[in-house]
């Protein structure tokens, strides 16, 4: 709800709701452990898209962004997430005997979206990035480095690529 003057009165409403099977509320359905891996899944994509997007602000010689100012690349990627999420718990309300396939599919989805978030910001880094800050130093935040790292975080949060998953 939004108040208008002197919280007087309501200017807006906003409501929303999200599918949740209700097999997800038992604590032994692998429903449940889906969603609450798609979850924790989530939440260390977000923080491996903030952390590649400070690794290139190193790599530029500038500060991290503040957490609290501006859209960070995370929040980005949490917002594309959303529907996919919504459809996940919806084919699970339709279909709990899926949940490992949703989660798969999850998987192959997630990683598609983090690349989508991420390759803009890698391809328009700027040209001081490629070297870093220290072109000198052996090891240092550079644009190679970041990507790699954003590289493993995606591997270590859902899996290595596989033949199947990238078909």
């Amino acid at each position: 709800m939004s108040y208008g003057t002197q919280s007087a009165v309501v200017d807006d409403v906003m409501v929303d709701e999200i599918p949740l099977p209700v097999v997800a509320l038992a604590t032994d359905s692998a429903v449940r452990d889906t969603v609450l891996a798609v979850a924790h899944q989530a939440e260390r994509l977000r923080v491996a898209a903030n952390r590649l997007g400070d690794d290139l602000r190193a790599a530029a010689g500038a500060e991290k962004a503040p957490w609290d100012k501006g859209q960070r690349l995370g929040d980005i990627l949490v917002h594309s997430f959303t529907p996919v999420v919504r459809r996940l718990l919806a084919g699970l309300v339709r279909s709990p005997g899926e949940a490992e396939r949703a989660e798969l599919a999850w998987r192959v989805v997630a990683r598609r979206l983090a690349w989508e978030a991420a390759e803009p910001v890698l391809s328009t880094a700027a040209p001081g990035t490629f070297l870093g800050r220290d072109p000198d130093a052996r090891y240092g935040p550079r644009l190679a480095v970041a990507e790699a790292s954003f590289r493993r975080a995606l591997n270590d949060v859902l899996g290595p690529v596989t033949i199947d998953a990238a078909a």
